[in-house]
């Protein structure tokens, strides 16, 4: 079987395994169920990944691949605008993606519980989201660690660029800017979701115009020194 060949193949499993993964949820999906969706016994399935760790990881990377892209796009489109916007802009850009790709949001944040998890004394047995032994031996985790920080470099190179151009006057680290944006945004996202989309959430608040307040505390806080 020639390279692209096989990566043709990967690529229709991974594909199964998110529609199987995001009906079912991971825990509930099984192995021959993907394998049915594609099309292979559950022999071959094993012979392309070796768990069903391994394909979240697999589509963990392509929800990765999928945000940087999105970043890279939005900042070429506004290569010549001040770094407040582009960190404004790529916020919305966030928000979007979150919207429309939830269940990436979701894998996205599953792998930082992972990378935390690592951190720690990887204690036995620990119950966490996957198992760690099982998560690290997927080769798509050694790919993820190769551009995990690219996402939040993006931001942050959009921020130091704000600082120095002077649309933003907050002098915190770049780095604690980030993360109080990050919380908003995954705040917002996580309450938005949970209500369904609906037009008017539980708590009696107007998503669009929630999302407008939230972008007007985000502009405050780049632009209070």
């Amino acid at each position: 079987m020639g390279v692209l060949e096989r990566q043709e193949k990967e690529q229709a499993i991974i594909r199964a395994a998110e529609e199987v993964f995001f009906s079912k949820g991971f825990y509930n999906a099984k192995m021959e169920e993907v394998a049915a969706k594609a099309g292979l016994s559950k022999g071959l399935l094993y012979f392309y990944f070796n768990s069903k760790d391994d394909l979240l990881m697999a589509i963990t990377y392509k929800a990765f691949e999928r945000i940087i892209s999105t970043y890279q796009k939005v900042l070429s489109s506004i290569q010549y605008k001040t770094g407040k916007e582009k960190v404004l802009a790529i916020m919305q850009a966030y928000t979007e993606f979150s919207q429309k790709y939830f269940y990436y949001h979701e894998a996205i944040l599953n792998y930082m519980s992972i990378v935390r998890l690592s951190l720690e004394q990887e204690k036995k047995g620990a119950t966490g989201i996957l198992n760690m032994e099982t998560t690290k031996q997927s080769p798509y985790y050694q790919k993820i660690k190769s551009i995990h920080n690219k996402p939040v470099s993006l931001v942050i190179g959009a921020i130091k660029e704000g600082v120095q151009d002077g649309s933003i006057r907050n002098r915190q680290k770049p780095q604690m800017i980030y993360v109080t944006l990050w919380a908003i945004i995954i705040g917002y996202v996580k309450l938005n979701i949970s209500m369904g989309g609906q037009d008017t959430t539980i708590y009696h608040v107007n998503p669009d115009k929630w999302q407008a307040y939230l972008f007007q505390i985000a502009d405050h806080i780049l632009s209070t020194p």
